[in-house]
């Protein structure tokens, strides 16, 4: 087959149909670039838009794809003429052929793709369980964060502070609070207290109303899997005001520890 041949078919059938390049590939979903390059004998025509394009044109597929015999008779008793036959059922078989090898391929295809997705799924099942303490004497922390590679869950159990220098609560004040968790200085959860108190609190109560009413927290990052070896740069970031209005932070290093996979 010759492009170049092919693509004049294409174009003479087309204005004998008085369309445009534009209004033939808006009936066939493709661009006026396709078209055009069909015609110029750039390209050839997928084999999938040889049935559309030749009922659009309403001609006989091989009237697209053998330009050649377009000034033939439809029947014809000559020999010579009959010798064409031969031909024309050798490019439909070559036809067939090529679409079976692009089925068995996209088959073979899918089937991979099927396969990988399988393996995904069960790689995407293992769950990692790790316990959350305090790296810092002066809060004790007790949580545990929990993973796949589809989703994600960190829990607080118990966060309290208390200064070890005095073996005795030293109470912070506060009126509202937020924590933040962090892994790889990325923002992954945030827990807060609920609504801002007229008058500050001790810390260790607010952090006893985050806990009491916890359900979901605001997630950030539901693809935890590219943080399994970063758990060792893991810390809880507290923020409060207390009755001064004032911005104030504490930054507490956690420790991560596997309980198991």
């Amino acid at each position: 087959m010759d492009q170049n041949e092919i693509g004049k078919q294409i174009e003479e059938l087309r204005k004998k149909k008085g369309l445009t390049q534009k209004e033939l590939a808006e009936k066939l979903g493709l661009s006026n670039t396709a078209i055009s390059k069909w015609e110029c004998g750039y390209n050839l025509p997928d084999i999938s838009m040889l049935i559309p394009l030749s009922e659009v044109l309403e001609v006989d597929i091989m009237d697209l794809i053998n330009p050649q015999k377009k000034d033939a008779p439809k029947l014809s008793t000559s020999p010579t003429k009959a010798n064409n036959h031969p031909k024309k059922i050798l490019i439909i078989i070559n036809i067939l052929v090529f679409i079976f090898i692009i089925s068995l391929l996209a088959t073979i295809i899918q089937n991979n793709i099927e396969a990988k997705n399988n393996e995904e799924t069960i790689s995407n099942s293992e769950v990692k369980v790790y316990e959350i303490t305090s790296k810092d004497p002066s809060f004790y922390i007790n949580g545990y964060l929990i993973f796949n590679n589809n989703d994600n869950c960190f829990i607080l159990n118990k966060i309290k502070y208390q200064d070890p220098s005095i073996g005795t609560d030293n109470p912070i004040l506060a009126k509202e609070v937020t924590i933040f968790v962090e892994i790889d200085s990325q923002i992954v959860y945030t827990f807060n207290t609920s609504q801002r108190r007229k008058k500050s609190s001790n810390l260790n109560d607010l952090f006893d109303e985050i806990i009491t009413n916890l359900s979901i927290p605001n997630k950030y990052e539901s693809n935890f899997s590219k943080y399994a070896n970063k758990l060792d740069n893991c810390e809880l970031r507290i923020k409060y005001k207390g009755d001064d209005e004032e911005n104030n932070e504490i930054n507490i290093k956690l420790v991560a520890k596997e309980q198991f996979t």
